[in-house]
């Protein structure tokens, strides 16, 4: 196959030196490559990122429950984490019996609707009280019962569709076939960007319902995002490339939540 494809490229090639009429009839088909390149980018790709997503998700979801180290509500012997998992879950109203903890080196959640798996490390040194862990706790079952997961999958099944509609309903003159593909790449750029934006929302909005009326666990939220020192990247330095806001962001609005929240109880905050 490669002996062939080489042997076309030599045969070919020269005939745009030899006969000028070679390159105005290879332009269309050129074109052509460049509007199936560029669909491909700004809406293929994309569907096919949200697609495998969804696809692994309830692999993923079954896996770990099906883990040696899974635990579920009915488990008779339970860790002091898990037992706060459990007991949280039903103060967010979330079926206690759809969870399963597992403990992880990192916190994290995912949730195909039915199953809710949260991974917790309690032995995480940036955690100095059971406040603290409790948010934790909380902010992961929030991202669960709003089903961020199943959003974030949403956003690339539908909006590179919407994306790509406005662009051909746009009234602009027909642009070069190497524009097309870069037109493309512009616009899987902003897709990203819209990405990120969208989960720095839902890390916040997961943040705030963890809180709830507590001003404890504001006050917990602020001491430990005052703290956290995160894992550093060429990308992750970038604002809008970022999947949470910044650490000092967060502890700035949990102070300001358990502020607001001190002074509806007539309780002051001190630091």
């Amino acid at each position: 196959m490669k002996k062939l494809t080489k042997s076309l490229i030599l045969a070919i090639f020269p005939l745009f030196f030899v006969c000028p009429q070679a390159e105005a009839m290879a332009a269309p088909l050129f074109g052509r490559f460049c509007s199936f390149a560029a669909l491909g980018i700004s809406l293929g790709y994309p569907i096919y990122v949200g697609a495998e997503k969804l696809y692994k998700i309830n692999d993923t979801v079954e896996e770990i429950a099906s883990s040696s180290d899974a635990i579920t509500f009915d488990a008779k012997q339970k860790p002091k984490a898990a037992e706060i998992v459990f007991e949280e879950a039903e103060n967010m109203d979330i079926d206690p019996k759809t969870v399963v903890y597992k403990e992880n080196g990192h916190h994290s959640s995912v949730s195909n609707g039915t199953t809710n798996i949260v991974k917790i490390n309690p032995k995480d040194p940036a955690i100095q009280s059971e406040d603290q862990l409790r948010l934790i706790v909380r902010h992961e079952l929030a991202h669960c019962k709003q089903q961020h997961g199943i959003k974030d999958i949403l956003f690339w099944l539908f909006a590179p569709v919407i994306t790509e509609g406005a662009s051909k309903l746009r009234k602009t003159p027909a642009m070069p076939p190497t524009s097309r593909i870069l037109g493309a790449f512009g616009r899987l750029g902003l897709l990203y960007a819209g990405y990120f934006a969208l989960k720095r929302f839902h890390e916040e909005e997961a943040d705030r319902i963890a809180v709830g009326s507590d001003p404890a666990l504001a006050l917990a939220g602020y001491e430990f995002f005052n703290e956290y020192v995160p894992s550093k990247g060429a990308l992750k330095d970038l604002p809008f490339m970022a999947s949470h806001p910044a650490p000092e962001e967060r502890a700035k609005y949990h102070l300001e939540w358990a502020n607001q929240l001190a002074a509806e109880l007539d309780k002051k905050i001190i630091l």
